[in-house]
């Protein structure tokens, strides 16, 4: 298969006879059409731009507190912490643990990805990197 490019992106595809007249590129091996929107082409090649992975790990961060907060049926870790001021007992200790793993957790990843801009850590490749860094959630009993 051919990529048309145009601007550095793909406008279109062909059969591998295609000789122009616009620019063209073979297609990758792993070449994705779902994801033709994202390749990026020069030289001709058509790559897709590496993930900004400090957005995937802030994403993974997120989930990770809202899926500890979902084990006690909260919508999610920002639900769980207005629960801070309940009148319940039970639920004021589950909002407040909830309000200090959310502050320990962004304190944490915030510190690294500030040794990363100060140069004194590399940035991490995945989430997987970062997990066993960030503090142990753990409900009141």
């Amino acid at each position: 298969m051919k990529l048309i490019i145009q601007s550095n992106r793909i406008a279109g595809t062909a059969t591998d006879a295609y000789t122009g007249p616009d620019e063209y590129a073979d297609a990758p091996a792993d070449f994705d059409i779902a994801r033709l929107h994202e390749y990026v082409c020069a030289a001709g090649m058509c790559v897709l731009p590496e993930p900004d992975i400090q957005a995937v790990i802030v994403q993974a961060v997120q989930a990770r507190l809202d899926a500890f907060a979902a084990t006690r049926n909260y919508d999610g870790i920002l639900s769980a912490c207005t629960y801070a001021t309940s009148t319940v007992p039970k639920f004021a200790a589950e909002g407040q643990a909830a309000v200090n793993a959310r502050d320990q957790t962004w304190a944490a990843l915030y510190e690294m990805l500030g040794n990363v801009q100060a140069g004194a850590w590399l940035m991490p490749t995945s989430f997987a990197d970062v997990e066993p860094l960030l503090p142990v959630l753990v409900w009141p009993a």
